[in-house]
């Protein structure tokens, strides 16, 4: 995603050549949503692509971690844990500076389970090695009945050859879909009739308002 609603690099790139259209999403509606119905962490943040704003980053992440003398002292497994969690949110956010005209922010999902992450902190800092032990045996049992499997792997025609991608189960948000979408862009060379397309998102529920690109393409 992006916070430039109608950019005609952005068209270019990504817009099927300025013939397709942008949509503007509420994240807001949809992250609290999300957060209420599912045991995971969804997060919403901007892109850093400088070494100033990423260096920024790891040292805010930095701050949140326990006293290092006392983490220093847990079991390997936890401190393996408690790296992943850190790197995952750091490498989803980091991109080469090349990419800064784009002014991208990302909706993405951490994997550790809420409650995972919270006890496993607990843990950490007063728990003895043989109750650590019990629980992470749990936690991984329990992550491995939530996590994707091949079933739900898909398989489509994408960047000019077949590629694989993973399908998730959003149908729980049909009960917020008149609230997702603010806004559709119809690019600068968009041949879609707006009135047609405005019939169509109605009678599937949705009422949004539909602008067309500012930007003359000759």
């Amino acid at each position: 995603m992006t916070t430039l609603e109608d950019d005609i690099g952005q068209w270019e790139r990504y817009g099927d050549k300025s013939s397709g259209v942008a949509i503007a999403f509420d994240i807001k509606t949809i992250n609290d949503f999300l957060e209420k119905n599912y045991n995971f962490t969804f997060d919403f943040d901007s892109i850093k692509y400088t070494e100033k704003e990423k260096i920024r980053f790891i040292k805010k992440l930095l701050a949140k971690l326990p006293d290092f003398d006392k983490l220093n002292k847990m079991p390997l497994p936890f401190l393996a844990t408690y790296y992943t969690i850190h790197y995952a949110l750091a490498r989803a956010l980091f991109k080469k500076e090349s990419f800064k005209i784009e002014k991208e922010y990302r909706l993405y999902i951490d994997l550790v389970e809420r409650k995972f992450y919270k006890e496993a902190i607990e843990l950490l800092l007063q728990k003895e090695p043989d109750e650590l032990e019990k629980f992470r045996q749990e936690s991984f049992r329990q992550k491995q009945e939530l996590c994707l499997t091949e079933d739900d792997k898909k398989y489509a025609m994408m960047r000019n050859g077949i590629n694989s991608y993973l399908s998730l189960n959003l149908s729980i948000l049909e009960q917020k879909k008149e609230k997702i979408i603010k806004k559709i862009i119809l690019g600068p060379k968009s041949t879609q009739n707006i009135e047609e397309l405005d019939s169509f998102l109605k009678k599937h529920g949705f009422t949004t308002t539909i602008d067309k690109s500012k930007i003359e393409i000759c």
